[in-house]
This record gives C-alpha cells, structure tokens and sequence, in this order.
C-alpha cells in the first residue's frame, strides 16, 4: 500500500507546480503561529498513517527485525521529504516519480522480513 501510494504520489507531485508551490513555501518561509501549527499536525497525522502500517506489518510478521515500528515511520518520513527536497534542489535535474519509484520500492524492500532460506 505505501509503495503504491508513494510512487501515485511523487507523479502528481512532479507534474502539480501547485504541490511544488506548496511544499516549496511550508519548507522555507517563516510560518505564522497558525500555520505552523497546522504544518506541525500535518506531519504529524502522516507519521501515525505511517506508524500504523509498521505496526500492522510487524503484527503479520513482514516487518524486518532490525527496526521498530516507530523507525520504519521515521524512516519513511525522511526518505518521501528527503527525495522532494533534493529533487527541488537540483532544479528537479531528475525525473521524481521514475527514480522515486524505484528508490522508494528499494526502500521499502530493505523494511521486509527476509523469509528463511
């Protein structure tokens, strides 16, 4: 689901210059206490929409024994916002839903039970 949901993303993400507005003004500008708050609890509900699908992978035994549930959620964080930033700053120099897909897939396999030989 998050491997389907992240690659549909990072589609519409590379061709919506509104989403690219967006995410380019809640990553740089001084945000009012407001907005901040939203931003704060945006993050926020991601985080748990991720921590959730950890914990259910690890209750049906395919979450890999190396990570916590909660690492998994950080680390999928940082892996969707580091790829977005990068590709804005390098002038998007590369294609975000090809490559992001296939980062993204490599991710998400390195999170998987490896099954017994």
């Amino acid at each position: 689901f998050i491997e389907t949901a992240g690659k549909d993303f990072l589609a519409l993400f590379a061709t919506d210059p509104r989403q690219q507005r967006m995410h380019v003004i809640m990553s740089n500008a001084a945000l009012s206490e407001e907005t901040g708050a939203w931003l704060a609890e945006s993050n926020a509900e991601l985080w748990r929409v991720f921590l959730r699908l950890a914990e259910r992978a690890g209750e049906a035994n395919l979450l890999t024994d190396e990570l916590t549930p909660e690492e998994v959620a950080v680390s999928l964080m940082v892996m969707m916002g580091g790829l977005l930033n990068e590709w804005r700053r390098r002038d998007k120099a590369f294609d975000l839903a090809q490559l992001g897909a296939k980062l993204l897939h490599h991710h998400i396999m390195s999170l998987r039970r490896i099954p017994p030989s």
